[in-house]
């Protein structure tokens, strides 16, 4: 999955203000902080690299990560997280983009 994250150079203070909060109730939940570094990082890289995207290139991005995820070694619960996750965040940046 590494090889579809694009590097980007954009200010991640709001989401790391977010991650932040949402790590704390995640925490509260006892989610083991390397799930929470996980997924932390994955959000992020998706988002900043959706910002440097026309909109079909986003939908080929998110079709390529879904394809990576459904093809993974991840167990089926993690898989449609990921899934779950990616689309959310694709369609997101999407409608933003567009406003």
């Amino acid at each position: 999955m590494a090889q579809l994250i694009y590097e980007t150079s954009c200010d991640t203070t709001k989401l790391n203000t977010f991650y932040k909060d949402a790590a704390i109730k995640l925490e509260e939940r006892n989610v083991p902080n390397e799930t929470i570094t996980l997924f932390k990082d994955y959000v992020t890289k998706v988002s900043l690299t959706c910002d440097n995207l026309s909109e079909e290139q986003q939908k080929k991005y998110a079709n390529d990560l879904l394809n990576t995820i459904d093809k993974s070694e991840l167990r089926p619960e993690l898989k449609e997280e990921a899934s779950s996750t990616t689309n959310i965040l694709v369609n997101s940046s999407i409608y933003w983009n567009k406003q």
